[in-house]
């Protein structure tokens, strides 16, 4: 997937890490995420507990992209397409085409989207 080292990840394996909590949310470039917090231990607090599952969980907002200064580990070049940069997210890549954003992978006559099809 064009991402040199994966070296980042390997606390998931470290013993000292005895719980985790996990969010997923909006991301401008790859359209959603998941942030994981490692933690040696979790005492709970009621007091601060109840009040947030009365209220619900969060409704995640998405940023302007279009203002967004994005910087990824992917080196992918351009979409054949659009030409525009590829910083990850959802890629096709055809032996005959190149690499394209999934959106981009439409057909050229009837703007249909080819993503998932069967090649003929």
């Amino acid at each position: 997937d064009g991402v040199p080292s994966r070296g980042h990840r390997l606390c998931i394996f470290d013993a000292k890490y005895a719980v985790a909590s996990a969010r997923v949310g909006v991301h401008a470039t790859f359209g959603c995420m998941v942030v994981v917090e490692f933690a040696g231990e979790f005492v709970s607090d009621d007091a601060l507990v109840a009040p947030r599952q009365a209220s619900g969980a969060p409704t995640p907002s998405a940023r302007d992209a279009s203002t967004a200064h994005v910087e990824t580990q992917w080196k992918l070049g351009n979409c054949e397409r659009c030409l525009l940069p590829i910083k990850g997210g959802a890629v096709i890549e055809i032996a005959k085409l190149g690499k394209l954003h999934k959106q981009c992978f439409t057909c050229a006559t009837c703007a249909k989207p080819l993503a998932g099809l069967p090649w003929k």
